[in-house]
């Protein structure tokens, strides 16, 4: 009669304990995810439009079409900022990502006056998987606990990373800047 008493009395111990830490994990996850869900959209509509913009001064046809284009992501660049640092708490890990790819528009206008070389088609090819990986993380962040993942914050981290590397290491060297 005793163990059967201790035995209930510990199942019951332990439920509460379970029902506590899963009420303050649901608490966290609301919280986490209401802070996500004031910038979700407009992020992913940002960082996209980033992408536009880099792509648009690429197939600018004239240096007035494609000042004007920089202009306009310039205004862009500015709002992701902005959100960046208000949301930072909400998208732990993925700061270097976004800082990234608010500089996409910078590394096009480094290469203005060659706009079709591969250098630039490559830059636009790592900035839109950067995009994509960033998309993938906030997707996974609002569809399940308001938070980003590991795995998901080592590919953002990574996705900018190459872009950066790439973009330094592939400058034209001086004499090419000086021939154009």
């Amino acid at each position: 009669m005793i163990y059967a008493a201790l035995i209930a009395a510990v199942v019951s111990l332990i439920s509460a304990f379970l029902s506590y830490v899963s009420i303050k994990s649901h608490e966290v996850t609301k919280a986490s995810r209401s802070l996500l869900e004031k910038n979700f959209n407009l992020l992913g509509s940002l960082i996209y439009e980033l992408m536009a913009y880099s792509t648009g001064m690429v197939k600018a046809k004239s240096d007035d079409q494609f000042d004007e284009k920089r202009k306009v992501a310039n205004e862009t660049i500015v709002a992701v900022d902005k959100l960046r640092r208000n949301a930072r708490y909400s998208l732990w890990g993925l700061d270097k990502g976004l800082r990234t790819i608010q500089w996409m528009p910078n590394y096009i206008a480094h290469n203005k006056n060659d706009r079709k070389s591969d250098r630039v088609k490559k830059i636009l090819k790592l900035g839109n998987e950067l995009r994509d990986a960033i998309d993938k993380a906030l997707m996974q962040a609002y569809f399940t606990n308001g938070r980003s993942r590991l795995r998901d914050r080592m590919r953002v981290n990574y996705r900018a990373w190459k872009l950066r590397k790439y973009f330094d290491n592939s400058k034209p060297s001086d004499n090419e800047a000086q021939q154009r």
